[in-house]
């Protein structure tokens, strides 16, 4: 039986967290889970399949320089993530997108192209601590602050969940329904 995919979008601010907790030495928390499952390094009970953007990755390496790395370490992780998103060619949706449609209905500018990404890459997941950011007429609240669903084209619906939401979804292999 083949396990099931995950088109997991991952908001940049899943990597930070993860990035500034691995270097301050401590465990690995959700979001270390997530990146982890996204570049293979851990066994998940679901696929993991990572939609991003190059968008996300300059924006993400420019974050981590001002974060304290140095320019050549930003560099590299960025190239990694687009290695890890190309490992799914196999997949019949994109999944390392230019951008997005451009319409979304969200005022902060990354957040807009975090989301275009995540639904022109139909991702099933998009993992984000700022739930908040991504609340439109479009977005069902399922659970407050943690867990929404938003509607794209065609009738594809994706989960916008808190990380630590999304990772006790990969480690159980449940995804709700939408």
């Amino acid at each position: 039986m083949t396990k099931q995919t995950l088109r997991l979008c991952l908001d940049l601010n899943v990597f930070v967290a993860d990035f500034l907790t691995r270097r301050a030495g401590r465990e690995a928390g959700a979001c270390g889970t997530l990146v982890d499952a996204a570049a293979g390094l851990t066994q998940a009970a679901l696929t993991v399949q990572l939609v991003t953007s190059w968008g996300m990755l300059n924006r993400l390496s420019d974050v981590l320089v001002r974060l304290g790395a140095s320019d050549d370490d930003a560099e590299a992780y960025a190239r990694n993530l687009i290695v890890i998103a190309a490992l799914g060619e196999e997949y019949e949706a994109p999944h390392l997108t230019l951008g997005g449609t451009g319409v979304a209905p969200l005022t902060d500018p990354e957040d807009r192209h975090v989301l275009e990404t995540a639904l022109a890459g139909r991702a099933t997941v998009l993992a984000t601590a700022d739930i908040g950011g991504f609340r439109t007429r479009h977005a069902a609240e399922l659970v407050r602050g943690r867990h929404l669903v938003v509607k794209g084209s065609a009738g594809q619906r994706m989960h916008i969940a808190h990380p630590a939401l999304a990772a006790t979804w990969l480690r159980t292999g449940s995804i709700p329904k939408s």
